[in-house]
């Protein structure tokens, strides 16, 4: 097996470091809010907000937050759920 524990999803995009200048070219809703767009094909028109998936197989999402603030602490925070879009 070349890869039997899906550490690494083989994807048509391949992985690399986003640099941080990349987030001002996603489209940003008017009240500050991202939607991200996760699946095998991209909307037309979010590409730049498209995270690619393998057709026909599970995924799962995984936060990680860099120094987070209070707010995450005393739970006054928390991330939206992911919700299906049509």
């Amino acid at each position: 097996m070349k890869n039997p524990f899906r550490f690494f999803v083989e994807l048509m995009q391949q992985p690399v470091l986003v640099p941080a200048w990349v987030f001002i070219l996603m489209i940003v809703n008017k009240d500050g809010s991202i939607d991200l767009f996760i699946g095998p094909k991209a909307p037309a028109g979010k590409e730049a907000n498209w995270i690619e998936t393998v057709p026909g197989k599970g995924w799962f999402c995984l936060l990680r937050l860099y120094s987070p603030t209070e707010a995450w602490y005393n739970k006054t925070w928390w991330p939206g759920e992911i919700e299906l879009v049509e």
